[in-house]
């Protein structure tokens, strides 16, 4: 085989190069010394999470010039304005694994535990400059529902779901041969029929993330928001739980299948963004944003959502919440005045499916 052949992408669509895919299948089936396969280890399961799930970039960094090398922990929630007013003893309840290690001994299963309120809702996906600059009209100033801070709540919670993109897909692509390697002769076709679904759904991802970025990033240049929905509830009464996120959304409120998520033949997915916080004054908020490109499905689910109370439309936001991003946080005392079975149930409603 020439080399340009190797170096070609694979056929099977996963976005690596024939010699770092297929090639390694076929000669794995084929060569006697891979017959039994080598299991790894869990040390070594987490030093490639380490490697490629928590890099020091900047989203921002084309939207604007003066993108700084300072990469900070930047907060989707605000520390002093929204986890402050849930918080008890500088702590909230969160859905986190510390590691592979406490994900292993749980069997897979996340559940609610303590989390403090310096390093909740962090991730370091901004510098210091693009995160004062895209982010001051939520922090410095109250909360109004203007077209800026609109528009920033959105990008905020798009940021996120790109850095876990991005690192998902990196992973996925860097461990490809170290996972297909502990697989037998008799075992990688199907393992890595596994893998490359994987690999392809990583990419897809990736791919809708990174075409919303360009939208969003000419949107932002040009102050352009009237292409930003938002569907907002403001009250006068606080509540337990805080979040921000971007998802799409599989069923709706009346629970019919509106995108199948699971389906790689689809050109995009629609996405949502969901925010529950608090603003400078002491009012909560609850805001479901997204482009004009989305109205569809997500005026279908606001219509939905208008046959209901306000109490009522505050329990289906916290349902969506739980149900598609893990970047949630409760109060110490509503997590700890709950009864056993309900705390159980949210925490089964966080790691089971859309089924």
């Amino acid at each position: 085989m020439n080399g340009n052949a190797r170096n070609s992408l694979c056929f099977c669509g996963s976005g690596l190069k024939y010699k770092k895919c297929h090639l390694i299948i076929e000669d794995k089936v084929q060569t006697e010394k891979y017959v039994l396969g080598r299991k790894l280890q869990l040390h070594e399961m987490q030093r490639l999470f380490d490697e490629t799930l928590y890099p020091e970039i900047c989203i921002a960094k084309e939207l604007e010039k003066g993108c700084s090398d300072k990469i900070i922990n930047a907060h989707t929630l605000t520390k002093s304005l929204s986890l402050n007013q849930i918080a008890k003893n500088g702590h909230v309840y969160g859905f986190k694994n510390k590691d592979i290690f406490e994900l292993a001994r749980n069997d897979g299963f996340t559940s609610l535990r303590k989390l403090g309120v310096r390093t909740a809702s962090t991730f370091k996906g901004f510098c210091s400059y693009h995160d004062d600059k895209l982010f001051s009209c939520l922090e410095k100033q109250n909360f109004e529902l203007l077209e800026e801070q609109s528009a920033a709540l959105l990008y905020r919670a798009f940021a996120l779901e790109l850095y876990k993109k991005k690192t998902t897909l990196d992973h996925a692509r860097k461990s490809f041969k170290s996972l297909l390697d502990s697989f037998s002769s008799g075992q990688v076709n199907k393992g890595s029929e596994f893998l490359i679904r994987n690999l392809k759904r990583a990419k897809l991802d990736f791919e809708d993330m990174y075409y919303l970025n360009e939208i969003l990033i000419n949107l932002l240049n040009g102050k352009n928001y009237s292409k930003i929905r938002s569907y907002a509830l403001k009250l006068d009464f606080k509540i337990p739980f805080i979040c921000t996120g971007l998802f799409a959304i599989y069923r709706d409120i009346d629970h019919e299948i509106i995108q199948d998520i699971f389906d790689y033949s689809l050109p995009k997915m629609s996405y949502t963004a969901l925010n529950i916080f608090y603003a400078k004054d002491g009012s909560s908020w609850l805001i479901l944003n997204w482009l004009d490109t989305c109205d569809e499905i997500n005026l279908r689910i606001i219509n939905q959502m208008q046959r209901f109370n306000v109490e009522d439309q505050v329990n289906i936001l916290g349902n969506l919440m739980i149900s598609y991003t893990e970047n949630t946080y409760f109060s110490m005392d509503y997590i700890e005045g709950l009864q056993l079975h309900l705390k159980e149930k949210i925490e089964r409603n966080f790691n089971g499916t859309f089924f």
